[in-house]
């Protein structure tokens, strides 16, 4: 399953936790525009069921400033080079994998973004 947006109450969400399974499928990918236009969203936290982050899943979030990344093996996730397009956002790895991810040939684009989550 993709999400694909948001409900109109998320748009009024500071933070949002991405459920790992929605209408009994897992969720597995994070649609291009998926978060487009949610101004108030600061944080967003993505399990590790998801396996895209599609290019531009974040656009026009211009006060998100965290994206929290559940998944520890970077190969089990790729991201979309844009995935950060127009937003202000770092990425928040578990701490043991942040080498992983800085050195990972499709998370390597977004190396100067990725931070050991706290």
């Amino acid at each position: 399953m993709a999400v694909v947006g948001l409900t109109e109450a998320a748009y009024t969400l500071g933070s949002l936790t991405i459920p790992p399974v929605l209408q009994g499928k897992r969720v597995a990918v994070i649609a291009t525009n998926a978060f487009s236009g949610a101004a108030q969203l600061t944080d967003v936290t993505v399990p590790v069921s998801v396996r895209v982050i599609q290019d531009g899943a974040f656009a026009g979030c211009t006060r998100l400033r965290t994206v929290h990344l559940a998944q520890g093996e970077p190969a089990r996730c790729r991201p979309g080079n844009g995935l950060l397009d127009g937003c202000p956002a770092r990425i928040a790895v578990p701490p043991e994998s942040l080498s992983a991810y800085r050195t990972d040939y499709f998370w390597s684009a977004h190396a100067g973004r990725l931070d050991a989550e706290r």
